[in-house]
C-alpha cells in the first residue's frame, strides 16, 4: 500500500505520535518475543504486518529494551486479534 511504501522509503514508522526507526522497531519486537518465549519468527511476522516487508535488512539488529510506543503497539495488536477471534 501507499503507506507501507512511505514507511520503507523513510525507514521510520510512526507509533503513537513518535517516529521510530525500523531497525529499533524490529530490535524491540525481538526483545519482546524473547521475553515472552514466543517462536523465533514472531517478531518478523509482526514487523511484516506493520511495515509490509520482511525485516531482512534488520535481522542482525541486537535486542533492545521496549519503548512505551512499541509496547502499546503490541498491546493494540493483541486486542485486535482477540476481538477478531471473539466474533
Amino acid at each position: 500500500s501507499k503507506l507501507q511504501r512511505k514507511r520503507l522509503k523513510s525507514k521510520m514508522i510512526e507509533l503513537h505520535g513518535r517516529m521510530v526507526p525500523l531497525g529499533e522497531f524490529f530490535a524491540e519486537l525481538k526483545a519482546y518475543s524473547q521475553e515472552r518465549g514466543y517462536a523465533s519468527g514472531w517478531a518478523s511476522n509482526q514487523f511484516r504486518s506493520a511495515v509490509g516487508v520482511w525485516p531482512n535488512a534488520y535481522r542482525d539488529a541486537p535486542e533492545r529494551p521496549l519503548s512505551m510506543e512499541v509496547r502499546a503497539w503490541i498491546r493494540g495488536q493483541q486486542i485486535r486479534f482477540a476481538k477478531s477471534r471473539a466474533q
